[in-house]
Protein backbone atom coordinates (compact mmCIF):
# COMPACT_ATOMS: atom_id res chain seq x y z
CA UNK A 1 0.00 0.00 0.00
CA UNK A 2 1.17 3.54 -0.78
CA UNK A 3 -0.87 5.18 2.05
CA UNK A 4 -1.71 4.46 5.65
CA UNK A 5 -4.25 5.91 8.09
CA UNK A 6 -2.83 8.56 10.42
CA UNK A 7 -5.14 9.85 13.23
CA UNK A 8 -3.66 13.34 12.81
CA UNK A 9 -5.11 13.43 9.27
CA UNK A 10 -8.61 13.59 10.82
CA UNK A 11 -7.75 17.06 12.15
CA UNK A 12 -6.49 18.06 8.72
CA UNK A 13 -9.72 16.87 7.08
CA UNK A 14 -11.74 18.87 9.62
CA UNK A 15 -9.50 21.85 8.84
CA UNK A 16 -10.20 21.41 5.13
CA UNK A 17 -13.95 21.21 5.74
CA UNK A 18 -13.82 24.38 7.86
CA UNK A 19 -11.94 26.41 5.27
CA UNK A 20 -14.14 25.10 2.47
CA UNK A 21 -17.28 26.09 4.38
CA UNK A 22 -15.84 29.56 4.93
CA UNK A 23 -14.99 29.83 1.23
CA UNK A 24 -18.56 28.88 0.27
CA UNK A 25 -19.92 31.45 2.72
CA UNK A 26 -17.66 34.07 1.15
CA UNK A 27 -18.98 33.21 -2.32
CA UNK A 28 -22.47 34.15 -1.13
CA UNK A 29 -21.23 37.62 -0.17
CA UNK A 30 -18.69 38.28 -2.90
CA UNK A 31 -20.00 41.82 -3.45
CA UNK A 32 -18.40 42.93 -0.16
CA UNK A 33 -14.84 44.39 -0.33
CA UNK A 34 -12.14 41.80 0.43
CA UNK A 35 -14.49 38.80 0.19
CA UNK A 36 -13.14 37.44 -3.13
CA UNK A 37 -9.59 37.37 -1.81
CA UNK A 38 -10.91 35.77 1.39
CA UNK A 39 -12.61 33.03 -0.67
CA UNK A 40 -9.36 32.35 -2.57
CA UNK A 41 -7.47 32.21 0.75
CA UNK A 42 -9.94 29.71 2.21
CA UNK A 43 -9.79 27.44 -0.85
CA UNK A 44 -6.01 27.64 -0.73
CA UNK A 45 -6.24 26.59 2.91
CA UNK A 46 -8.47 23.67 1.88
CA UNK A 47 -5.92 22.57 -0.74
CA UNK A 48 -3.13 22.91 1.82
CA UNK A 49 -4.91 20.78 4.46
CA UNK A 50 -5.93 18.02 2.02
CA UNK A 51 -2.53 17.75 0.34
CA UNK A 52 -0.77 17.84 3.72
CA UNK A 53 -2.99 15.03 5.01
CA UNK A 54 -2.17 12.93 1.94
CA UNK A 55 1.55 13.72 2.23
CA UNK A 56 1.60 12.52 5.84
CA UNK A 57 -0.39 9.39 4.98
CA UNK A 58 1.86 8.50 1.99
CA UNK A 59 4.55 5.85 2.60
CA UNK A 60 6.88 6.41 -0.37
CA UNK A 61 9.04 9.39 -1.25
CA UNK A 62 7.47 9.55 -4.70
CA UNK A 63 3.93 9.92 -3.34
CA UNK A 64 4.93 12.27 -0.54
CA UNK A 65 6.79 14.51 -3.00
CA UNK A 66 3.72 14.86 -5.25
CA UNK A 67 1.61 16.22 -2.40
CA UNK A 68 4.47 18.30 -1.05
CA UNK A 69 4.84 19.97 -4.46
CA UNK A 70 1.10 20.64 -4.58
CA UNK A 71 1.39 22.32 -1.18
CA UNK A 72 3.77 24.86 -2.72
CA UNK A 73 0.72 26.29 -4.49
CA UNK A 74 -0.55 27.20 -1.04
CA UNK A 75 2.89 28.29 0.22
CA UNK A 76 3.31 30.66 -2.73
CA UNK A 77 -0.21 32.04 -3.26
CA UNK A 78 -1.53 32.25 0.30
CA UNK A 79 0.56 35.33 1.28
CA UNK A 80 -0.51 37.13 -1.92
CA UNK A 81 -4.21 36.33 -1.47
CA UNK A 82 -4.11 37.19 2.23
CA UNK A 83 -2.37 40.50 1.55
CA UNK A 84 -4.95 41.43 -1.11
CA UNK A 85 -7.77 40.56 1.34
CA UNK A 86 -6.29 42.79 4.06
CA UNK A 87 -5.71 45.68 1.64
CA UNK A 88 -9.23 45.49 0.27
CA UNK A 89 -10.78 45.21 3.74
CA UNK A 90 -8.86 48.31 4.86
CA UNK A 91 -9.82 50.10 1.61
CA UNK A 92 -6.28 50.18 0.27
CA UNK A 93 -7.11 48.26 -2.88
CA UNK A 94 -5.37 50.88 -5.03
CA UNK A 95 -2.08 49.33 -3.87
CA UNK A 96 -2.97 45.95 -5.43
CA UNK A 97 -4.13 46.92 -8.89
CA UNK A 98 -3.76 44.48 -11.78
CA UNK A 99 -0.33 45.69 -12.86
CA UNK A 100 1.01 45.34 -9.32
CA UNK A 101 -0.66 41.95 -8.90
CA UNK A 102 1.15 40.59 -11.95
CA UNK A 103 4.47 41.61 -10.40
CA UNK A 104 3.52 39.95 -7.09
CA UNK A 105 2.71 36.67 -8.89
CA UNK A 106 6.01 36.34 -10.79
CA UNK A 107 7.96 34.74 -7.93
CA UNK A 108 5.10 32.45 -6.77
CA UNK A 109 4.53 31.13 -10.32
CA UNK A 110 8.22 30.42 -10.85
CA UNK A 111 8.32 28.63 -7.49
CA UNK A 112 5.20 26.52 -8.18
CA UNK A 113 6.62 25.20 -11.46
CA UNK A 114 10.21 24.89 -10.26
CA UNK A 115 9.51 22.49 -7.36
CA UNK A 116 8.54 19.75 -9.82
CA UNK A 117 12.09 19.75 -11.18
CA UNK A 118 13.86 19.84 -7.82
CA UNK A 119 15.00 16.20 -7.98
CA UNK A 120 16.88 17.05 -11.17
CA UNK A 121 17.88 20.71 -10.88
CA UNK A 122 17.35 21.56 -7.20
CA UNK A 123 16.04 25.05 -7.93
CA UNK A 124 13.97 25.34 -4.74
CA UNK A 125 15.13 22.28 -2.73
CA UNK A 126 17.94 19.81 -3.08
CA UNK A 127 19.22 16.63 -1.41
CA UNK A 128 15.63 15.39 -1.15
CA UNK A 129 15.25 12.02 0.59
CA UNK A 130 12.96 10.12 2.93
CA UNK A 131 13.74 10.36 6.65
CA UNK A 132 12.47 7.26 8.50
CA UNK A 133 14.13 7.88 11.84
CA UNK A 134 10.98 9.23 13.48
CA UNK A 135 7.60 7.70 14.21
CA UNK A 136 6.45 8.74 10.75
CA UNK A 137 8.45 8.89 7.55
CA UNK A 138 8.92 12.52 6.40
CA UNK A 139 10.66 14.31 3.53
CA UNK A 140 14.12 15.60 4.39
CA UNK A 141 15.59 18.35 2.20
CA UNK A 142 17.80 21.39 2.02
CA UNK A 143 16.78 24.79 0.66
CA UNK A 144 18.29 26.32 -2.50
CA UNK A 145 18.79 30.13 -2.95
CA UNK A 146 15.52 30.48 -4.88
CA UNK A 147 13.60 29.20 -1.85
CA UNK A 148 14.86 32.18 0.15
CA UNK A 149 13.75 34.54 -2.64
CA UNK A 150 10.29 32.99 -2.34
CA UNK A 151 10.55 33.11 1.46
CA UNK A 152 11.49 36.81 1.58
CA UNK A 153 8.61 37.86 -0.68
CA UNK A 154 6.06 35.73 1.17
CA UNK A 155 7.02 36.96 4.61
CA UNK A 156 7.38 40.52 3.50
CA UNK A 157 3.73 40.35 2.43
CA UNK A 158 2.82 38.53 5.64
CA UNK A 159 4.47 41.02 7.96
CA UNK A 160 3.19 43.99 5.98
CA UNK A 161 -0.39 42.63 6.28
CA UNK A 162 0.08 42.18 10.02
CA UNK A 163 1.46 45.73 10.27
CA UNK A 164 -1.58 47.16 8.46
CA UNK A 165 -3.94 45.26 10.74
CA UNK A 166 -2.05 46.43 13.83
CA UNK A 167 -2.37 50.00 12.62
CA UNK A 168 -6.08 49.47 11.98
CA UNK A 169 -6.61 48.05 15.47
CA UNK A 170 -4.82 51.04 16.95
CA UNK A 171 -6.47 53.81 14.94
CA UNK A 172 -9.98 52.80 13.88
CA UNK A 173 -13.00 53.26 16.09
CA UNK A 174 -15.63 50.98 17.68
CA UNK A 175 -16.85 48.19 15.39
CA UNK A 176 -14.05 48.57 12.79
CA UNK A 177 -11.35 48.08 15.42
CA UNK A 178 -13.12 44.93 16.62
CA UNK A 179 -13.40 43.71 13.03
CA UNK A 180 -9.67 44.11 12.42
CA UNK A 181 -8.77 42.13 15.54
CA UNK A 182 -9.96 38.67 14.33
CA UNK A 183 -8.14 39.21 11.02
CA UNK A 184 -4.99 40.14 12.91
CA UNK A 185 -5.12 37.07 15.16
CA UNK A 186 -5.96 34.73 12.26
CA UNK A 187 -3.15 36.09 10.08
CA UNK A 188 -0.61 36.11 12.89
CA UNK A 189 -1.27 32.50 13.89
CA UNK A 190 -0.77 31.07 10.38
CA UNK A 191 2.43 32.91 9.61
CA UNK A 192 3.93 32.45 13.07
CA UNK A 193 3.61 28.65 13.03
CA UNK A 194 4.75 28.38 9.40
CA UNK A 195 7.76 30.59 10.08
CA UNK A 196 8.65 28.51 13.15
CA UNK A 197 8.55 25.32 11.04
CA UNK A 198 10.82 26.77 8.35
CA UNK A 199 13.29 28.00 10.95
CA UNK A 200 13.41 24.55 12.56
CA UNK A 201 11.28 25.32 15.64
CA UNK A 202 8.91 22.34 15.50
CA UNK A 203 6.23 21.00 17.81
CA UNK A 204 5.65 17.98 15.55
CA UNK A 205 7.95 16.50 12.92
CA UNK A 206 5.75 17.88 10.17
CA UNK A 207 4.28 21.32 9.33
CA UNK A 208 1.11 22.00 11.34
CA UNK A 209 0.36 25.25 9.45
CA UNK A 210 -2.61 23.66 7.61
CA UNK A 211 -4.16 22.75 10.95
CA UNK A 212 -3.54 26.27 12.24
CA UNK A 213 -5.16 27.53 9.02
CA UNK A 214 -8.49 26.03 10.14
CA UNK A 215 -8.11 27.58 13.60
CA UNK A 216 -7.43 30.93 11.97
CA UNK A 217 -10.43 30.38 9.73
CA UNK A 218 -12.57 29.67 12.78
CA UNK A 219 -11.42 32.92 14.41
CA UNK A 220 -12.23 34.82 11.24
CA UNK A 221 -15.60 33.05 11.08
CA UNK A 222 -16.28 34.28 14.62
CA UNK A 223 -15.44 37.79 13.38
CA UNK A 224 -17.82 37.34 10.44
CA UNK A 225 -20.79 36.40 12.62
CA UNK A 226 -19.95 38.54 15.65
CA UNK A 227 -18.87 41.79 13.97
CA UNK A 228 -20.37 41.35 10.48
CA UNK A 229 -16.92 41.17 8.93
CA UNK A 230 -16.92 42.03 5.19
CA UNK A 231 -20.40 43.54 5.56
CA UNK A 232 -19.71 46.60 7.67
CA UNK A 233 -16.53 47.46 5.81
CA UNK A 234 -15.11 50.93 6.61
CA UNK A 235 -15.34 53.33 3.68
CA UNK A 236 -12.26 55.49 3.36
CA UNK A 237 -12.42 59.26 3.39
CA UNK A 238 -11.31 59.56 -0.23
CA UNK A 239 -14.23 57.39 -1.44
CA UNK A 240 -16.73 59.52 0.46
CA UNK A 241 -15.30 62.90 -0.53
CA UNK A 242 -14.65 61.96 -4.16
CA UNK A 243 -18.21 60.68 -4.62
CA UNK A 244 -19.90 63.70 -3.03
CA UNK A 245 -21.93 66.01 -5.23
CA UNK A 246 -21.29 68.77 -2.73
CA UNK A 247 -18.26 70.96 -3.34
CA UNK A 248 -15.55 70.37 -0.73
CA UNK A 249 -12.48 72.58 -0.33
CA UNK A 250 -10.04 72.16 2.57
CA UNK A 251 -7.61 74.92 3.51
CA UNK A 252 -4.95 75.26 6.19
CA UNK A 253 -4.71 78.05 8.75
CA UNK A 254 -3.11 80.35 6.16
CA UNK A 255 -5.99 79.74 3.70
CA UNK A 256 -3.79 77.61 1.44
CA UNK A 257 -5.72 74.88 -0.38
CA UNK A 258 -4.74 71.41 0.84
CA UNK A 259 -7.53 69.34 -0.75
CA UNK A 260 -10.43 69.59 -3.21
CA UNK A 261 -12.90 67.05 -4.54
CA UNK A 262 -13.93 66.63 -8.22
CA UNK A 263 -17.10 68.69 -7.71
CA UNK A 264 -14.97 71.66 -6.58
CA UNK A 265 -12.62 71.21 -9.52
CA UNK A 266 -15.61 71.26 -11.88
CA UNK A 267 -16.94 74.48 -10.36
CA UNK A 268 -13.55 76.16 -10.69
CA UNK A 269 -12.91 74.73 -14.20
CA UNK A 270 -9.95 72.66 -13.07
CA UNK A 271 -8.72 69.66 -15.02
CA UNK A 272 -6.74 66.65 -13.86
CA UNK A 273 -3.48 68.21 -14.97
CA UNK A 274 -4.17 71.38 -12.98
CA UNK A 275 -2.83 71.19 -9.45
CA UNK A 276 -4.79 73.37 -7.05
CA UNK A 277 -3.09 71.99 -3.94
CA UNK A 278 -0.73 74.49 -2.37
CA UNK A 279 -2.28 77.59 -3.94
CA UNK A 280 -3.90 80.40 -1.92
CA UNK A 281 -7.67 80.18 -1.94
CA UNK A 282 -7.88 83.86 -2.90
CA UNK A 283 -5.98 83.08 -6.11
CA UNK A 284 -8.63 80.52 -7.03
CA UNK A 285 -11.79 82.34 -5.91
CA UNK A 286 -11.79 85.70 -4.17
CA UNK A 287 -15.53 85.33 -3.44
CA UNK A 288 -15.04 82.09 -1.50
CA UNK A 289 -11.90 83.35 0.23
CA UNK A 290 -13.78 86.44 1.44
CA UNK A 291 -16.22 84.22 3.35
CA UNK A 292 -13.59 82.74 5.66
CA UNK A 293 -14.02 84.14 9.14
CA UNK A 294 -11.70 82.63 11.71
CA UNK A 295 -13.75 84.06 14.56
CA UNK A 296 -16.78 81.87 13.77
CA UNK A 297 -16.93 78.27 14.96
CA UNK A 298 -19.52 77.45 12.33
CA UNK A 299 -20.59 79.70 9.47
CA UNK A 300 -23.47 79.05 7.05
CA UNK A 301 -24.10 81.57 4.29
CA UNK A 302 -25.47 81.91 0.81
CA UNK A 303 -23.76 83.43 -2.20
CA UNK A 304 -23.77 83.49 -5.98
CA UNK A 305 -20.86 82.22 -8.06
CA UNK A 306 -20.43 82.01 -11.81
CA UNK A 307 -20.04 78.37 -12.80
CA UNK A 308 -16.92 78.13 -14.96
CA UNK A 309 -18.25 75.38 -17.24
CA UNK A 310 -21.79 76.75 -17.65
CA UNK A 311 -20.67 80.41 -17.67
CA UNK A 312 -23.68 81.49 -15.64
CA UNK A 313 -24.33 82.39 -12.02
CA UNK A 314 -25.69 79.80 -9.63
CA UNK A 315 -26.73 80.00 -5.97
CA UNK A 316 -24.77 78.11 -3.33
CA UNK A 317 -25.30 77.46 0.34
CA UNK A 318 -21.89 77.48 1.97
CA UNK A 319 -20.93 75.96 5.30
CA UNK A 320 -17.49 76.72 6.75
CA UNK A 321 -16.29 74.43 9.55
CA UNK A 322 -12.98 75.32 11.24
CA UNK A 323 -10.59 72.46 12.08
CA UNK A 324 -9.18 72.82 15.59
CA UNK A 325 -6.45 70.83 17.34
CA UNK A 326 -6.82 69.60 20.92
CA UNK A 327 -5.47 72.95 22.18
CA UNK A 328 -8.14 74.94 20.37
CA UNK A 329 -5.73 76.32 17.77
CA UNK A 330 -7.08 76.79 14.25
CA UNK A 331 -5.55 74.24 11.87
CA UNK A 332 -7.64 75.02 8.79
CA UNK A 333 -11.15 75.16 7.36
CA UNK A 334 -13.46 72.78 5.55
CA UNK A 335 -15.67 74.59 3.05
CA UNK A 336 -18.73 72.65 1.88
CA UNK A 337 -20.86 74.21 -0.88
CA UNK A 338 -24.27 72.96 -1.95
CA UNK A 339 -25.85 74.12 -5.20
CA UNK A 340 -29.33 75.44 -4.31
CA UNK A 341 -30.06 77.18 -7.62
CA UNK A 342 -33.01 74.91 -8.45
CA UNK A 343 -34.37 75.33 -4.92
CA UNK A 344 -34.20 79.12 -5.23
CA UNK A 345 -35.90 79.02 -8.60
CA UNK A 346 -38.64 76.78 -7.19
CA UNK A 347 -39.14 79.19 -4.28
CA UNK A 348 -39.43 82.15 -6.65
CA UNK A 349 -41.88 80.25 -8.87
CA UNK A 350 -43.96 79.31 -5.84
CA UNK A 351 -43.94 82.93 -4.64
CA UNK A 352 -45.00 84.14 -8.10
CA UNK A 353 -47.85 81.64 -8.25
CA UNK A 354 -49.00 82.64 -4.76
CA UNK A 355 -49.05 86.30 -5.78
CA UNK A 356 -50.99 85.49 -8.93
CA UNK A 357 -53.56 83.58 -6.87
CA UNK A 358 -53.75 86.48 -4.42
CA UNK A 359 -54.30 88.93 -7.30
CA UNK A 360 -57.08 86.77 -8.75
CA UNK A 361 -58.76 86.53 -5.36
CA UNK A 362 -58.49 90.32 -4.93
CA UNK A 363 -60.01 90.88 -8.38
CA UNK A 364 -62.96 88.69 -7.45
CA UNK A 365 -63.45 90.63 -4.22
CA UNK A 366 -63.26 93.97 -6.05
CA UNK A 367 -65.79 92.79 -8.64
CA UNK A 368 -68.23 91.75 -5.92
CA UNK A 369 -67.78 94.99 -3.96
CA UNK A 370 -68.26 97.16 -7.04
CA UNK A 371 -71.32 95.19 -8.06
CA UNK A 372 -72.92 95.30 -4.62
CA UNK A 373 -72.21 98.98 -3.87
CA UNK A 374 -71.41 101.17 -6.87
CA UNK A 375 -73.53 99.02 -9.18
CA UNK A 376 -76.65 99.71 -7.13
CA UNK A 377 -75.87 103.45 -6.98
CA UNK A 378 -75.46 103.68 -10.76
CA UNK A 379 -78.69 101.69 -11.29
CA UNK A 380 -80.53 104.11 -9.03
CA UNK A 381 -78.94 107.06 -10.92
CA UNK A 382 -80.21 105.62 -14.19
CA UNK A 383 -83.74 105.45 -12.79
CA UNK A 384 -83.52 109.10 -11.65
CA UNK A 385 -82.53 110.22 -15.16
CA UNK A 386 -85.44 108.33 -16.73
CA UNK A 387 -87.91 109.83 -14.25
CA UNK A 388 -86.53 113.38 -14.81
CA UNK A 389 -86.87 112.98 -18.59
CA UNK A 390 -90.42 111.74 -18.17
CA UNK A 391 -91.43 114.74 -16.03
CA UNK A 392 -89.83 117.12 -18.57
CA UNK A 393 -91.96 115.62 -21.34
CA UNK A 394 -95.01 116.12 -19.15
CA UNK A 395 -94.04 119.76 -18.59
CA UNK A 396 -93.31 119.34 -14.87
CA UNK A 397 -89.94 121.13 -14.97
CA UNK A 398 -89.87 121.85 -11.25
CA UNK A 399 -90.30 118.18 -10.43
CA UNK A 400 -87.73 117.24 -13.08
CA UNK A 401 -85.23 119.67 -11.45
CA UNK A 402 -85.81 117.96 -8.12
CA UNK A 403 -84.98 114.61 -9.68
CA UNK A 404 -81.84 116.06 -11.33
CA UNK A 405 -80.74 117.61 -8.03
CA UNK A 406 -81.16 114.24 -6.36
CA UNK A 407 -79.13 112.71 -9.23
CA UNK A 408 -76.25 115.12 -8.48
CA UNK A 409 -76.32 114.07 -4.83
CA UNK A 410 -76.18 110.41 -5.87
CA UNK A 411 -73.19 111.01 -8.17
CA UNK A 412 -71.38 112.91 -5.37
CA UNK A 413 -72.04 110.03 -3.01
CA UNK A 414 -70.73 107.58 -5.59
CA UNK A 415 -67.61 109.69 -6.09
CA UNK A 416 -66.95 109.86 -2.34
CA UNK A 417 -67.55 106.14 -1.91
CA UNK A 418 -65.19 105.35 -4.79
CA UNK A 419 -62.44 107.50 -3.24
CA UNK A 420 -62.96 105.89 0.16
CA UNK A 421 -62.93 102.41 -1.36
CA UNK A 422 -59.66 102.99 -3.27
CA UNK A 423 -57.99 104.51 -0.21
CA UNK A 424 -59.21 101.65 1.98
CA UNK A 425 -57.84 99.12 -0.51
CA UNK A 426 -54.42 100.79 -0.51
CA UNK A 427 -54.38 100.96 3.28
CA UNK A 428 -55.29 97.26 3.54
CA UNK A 429 -52.48 96.31 1.15
CA UNK A 430 -49.88 98.18 3.17
CA UNK A 431 -51.34 97.18 6.54
CA UNK A 432 -51.53 93.45 5.76
CA UNK A 433 -48.07 93.10 4.15
CA UNK A 434 -44.59 93.45 5.60
CA UNK A 435 -42.21 96.01 4.16
CA UNK A 436 -40.19 93.13 2.70
CA UNK A 437 -43.18 91.70 0.79
CA UNK A 438 -44.14 95.16 -0.49
CA UNK A 439 -40.60 95.74 -1.77
CA UNK A 440 -40.50 92.26 -3.34
CA UNK A 441 -43.74 93.09 -5.14
CA UNK A 442 -42.17 96.23 -6.62
CA UNK A 443 -39.12 94.21 -7.65
CA UNK A 444 -41.33 91.68 -9.43
CA UNK A 445 -43.02 94.50 -11.35
CA UNK A 446 -39.61 95.98 -12.16
CA UNK A 447 -38.32 92.62 -13.47
CA UNK A 448 -41.41 92.09 -15.62
CA UNK A 449 -41.19 95.60 -17.06
CA UNK A 450 -37.44 95.37 -17.79
CA UNK A 451 -37.47 92.21 -19.89
CA UNK A 452 -33.82 91.46 -19.08
CA UNK A 453 -33.44 91.69 -15.29
CA UNK A 454 -33.80 88.54 -13.18
CA UNK A 455 -34.10 88.01 -9.46
CA UNK A 456 -30.42 87.03 -9.35
CA UNK A 457 -29.50 90.54 -10.56
CA UNK A 458 -31.07 92.22 -7.53
CA UNK A 459 -29.43 92.01 -4.12
CA UNK A 460 -31.65 92.63 -1.08
CA UNK A 461 -30.51 93.30 2.46
CA UNK A 462 -33.58 93.96 4.63
CA UNK A 463 -33.51 93.69 8.40
CA UNK A 464 -37.25 92.98 8.85
CA UNK A 465 -38.27 96.19 10.61
CA UNK A 466 -41.91 97.05 11.35
CA UNK A 467 -43.20 100.46 10.16
CA UNK A 468 -46.53 102.38 10.26
CA UNK A 469 -48.64 102.20 7.13
CA UNK A 470 -47.75 105.71 5.91
CA UNK A 471 -44.03 105.05 6.39
CA UNK A 472 -44.36 101.86 4.34
CA UNK A 473 -46.09 103.83 1.60
CA UNK A 474 -43.30 106.40 1.36
CA UNK A 475 -40.49 103.82 1.49
CA UNK A 476 -42.08 101.61 -1.17
CA UNK A 477 -42.85 104.55 -3.46
CA UNK A 478 -39.29 105.88 -3.13
CA UNK A 479 -37.99 102.45 -4.17
CA UNK A 480 -40.57 102.28 -6.96
CA UNK A 481 -39.48 105.67 -8.32
CA UNK A 482 -35.79 104.72 -8.05
CA UNK A 483 -36.38 101.46 -9.96
CA UNK A 484 -38.27 103.33 -12.67
CA UNK A 485 -35.36 105.75 -13.06
CA UNK A 486 -32.90 102.84 -13.26
CA UNK A 487 -35.03 101.21 -15.94
CA UNK A 488 -35.33 104.42 -17.98
CA UNK A 489 -31.89 105.97 -17.64
CA UNK A 490 -29.25 103.82 -15.90
CA UNK A 491 -28.50 100.98 -18.35
CA UNK A 492 -27.63 98.94 -15.26
CA UNK A 493 -27.23 95.18 -14.88
CA UNK A 494 -27.22 94.95 -11.09
CA UNK A 495 -29.27 96.63 -8.33
CA UNK A 496 -28.67 96.58 -4.57
CA UNK A 497 -31.37 97.60 -2.07
CA UNK A 498 -30.65 97.76 1.65
CA UNK A 499 -32.70 98.99 4.60
CA UNK A 500 -30.98 99.20 7.94
CA UNK A 501 -30.70 101.23 11.10
CA UNK A 502 -27.87 103.47 12.24
CA UNK A 503 -28.27 104.55 15.90
CA UNK A 504 -31.59 106.50 15.84
CA UNK A 505 -31.97 106.81 12.05
CA UNK A 506 -33.13 104.36 9.43
CA UNK A 507 -31.11 104.23 6.23
CA UNK A 508 -32.45 103.19 2.83
CA UNK A 509 -29.88 102.73 0.03
CA UNK A 510 -30.70 101.97 -3.62
CA UNK A 511 -27.59 101.41 -5.74
CA UNK A 512 -27.08 100.43 -9.37
CA UNK A 513 -24.03 99.81 -11.54
CA UNK A 514 -25.31 101.92 -14.44
CA UNK A 515 -23.91 104.88 -16.36
CA UNK A 516 -24.36 107.35 -13.49
CA UNK A 517 -24.68 111.16 -13.84
CA UNK A 518 -23.37 114.45 -12.51
CA UNK A 519 -25.29 114.64 -9.24
CA UNK A 520 -24.73 118.41 -8.81
CA UNK A 521 -26.61 119.34 -11.96
CA UNK A 522 -29.22 116.65 -12.34
CA UNK A 523 -31.82 118.32 -10.11
CA UNK A 524 -31.60 121.55 -12.11
CA UNK A 525 -31.43 120.14 -15.62
CA UNK A 526 -34.53 120.76 -17.70
CA UNK A 527 -36.69 117.71 -18.20
CA UNK A 528 -34.62 115.65 -15.78
CA UNK A 529 -34.83 114.82 -12.14
CA UNK A 530 -38.63 114.79 -11.74
CA UNK A 531 -38.42 111.32 -10.25
CA UNK A 532 -35.68 112.47 -7.90
CA UNK A 533 -37.82 115.46 -6.88
CA UNK A 534 -40.72 113.12 -6.03
CA UNK A 535 -38.36 110.97 -3.95
CA UNK A 536 -37.03 114.08 -2.23
CA UNK A 537 -40.57 115.19 -1.38
CA UNK A 538 -41.46 111.80 0.08
CA UNK A 539 -38.21 111.82 2.07
CA UNK A 540 -39.13 115.18 3.60
CA UNK A 541 -42.54 113.76 4.54
CA UNK A 542 -40.59 111.09 6.41
CA UNK A 543 -38.68 113.87 8.17
CA UNK A 544 -35.45 112.72 6.57
CA UNK A 545 -32.84 113.70 3.99
CA UNK A 546 -32.09 112.45 0.48
CA UNK A 547 -28.50 112.16 -0.75
CA UNK A 548 -27.26 111.17 -4.18
CA UNK A 549 -23.84 109.67 -4.82
CA UNK A 550 -23.06 109.02 -8.46
CA UNK A 551 -19.96 108.49 -10.56
CA UNK A 552 -20.28 109.03 -14.28
CA UNK A 553 -20.03 105.70 -16.08
CA UNK A 554 -19.80 103.67 -12.86
CA UNK A 555 -22.73 103.79 -10.43
CA UNK A 556 -25.56 105.73 -8.82
CA UNK A 557 -26.42 105.47 -5.13
CA UNK A 558 -29.56 107.00 -3.58
CA UNK A 559 -29.36 107.32 0.22
CA UNK A 560 -32.45 108.12 2.28
CA UNK A 561 -32.06 108.70 6.01
CA UNK A 562 -35.06 109.31 8.27
CA UNK A 563 -35.57 109.30 12.04
CA UNK A 564 -36.89 106.35 14.03
CA UNK A 565 -39.94 108.36 15.21
CA UNK A 566 -41.75 109.84 12.24
CA UNK A 567 -44.69 112.19 13.01
CA UNK A 568 -47.18 114.27 11.09
CA UNK A 569 -49.01 111.44 9.34
CA UNK A 570 -52.68 111.49 8.68
CA UNK A 571 -54.86 109.01 10.49
CA UNK A 572 -55.31 105.85 8.47
CA UNK A 573 -59.06 106.35 8.37
CA UNK A 574 -58.84 109.84 6.83
CA UNK A 575 -59.16 110.47 3.14
CA UNK A 576 -55.79 111.21 1.53
CA UNK A 577 -57.35 112.12 -1.79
Amino acid sequence: MAYQFIPYSILLVLSALTTMALGIYGCRHKECPGTKAFVVSMFIGTLWSVSNALEISALTLEHKLIWANIQYIAYSLAPVAWSIMVHQFLDKAHYVKKKYLILLLIIPIITIFSVWADQIYGIVRYDIHLDTTGSLPVIAKKYSPWFWVHFLQAYFLNFYSVLLLLKSVGTKNTIYRKQSFPLLIGTGLIFSFNLAYILGIRILPHDISPLIFSISGAIIAWGIFRFRLFRLVPIARNKVIEAMNHIVIVTDAADIVVDVNPAAAKLLALHKDQNLIGKPLSAISEEIAALLDHNDILTRREMQLKHAFENKSRNYEIQISPIMNNKGTLMGNVIVMNDITELKQAEEELYREQRELAVMAERDRLAKDLHDNLGQIFSFAGIQIQVAQLEQRRGNQELADQYLERLGEIIEEAHQEMRNYVYSTRIDEYRNNSIENLILNQISIFINNSGYFSRNDIELNLAGYEFPVEVKMHIVNIIKEALNNILKHACATCVKISLGKDIDNYKLVIEDNGIGFLSKSIMNSQGSGSGLCIMDERTRLLGGTLKIDSSLGKYTKIIVEFPERVGGYQDENNDSG
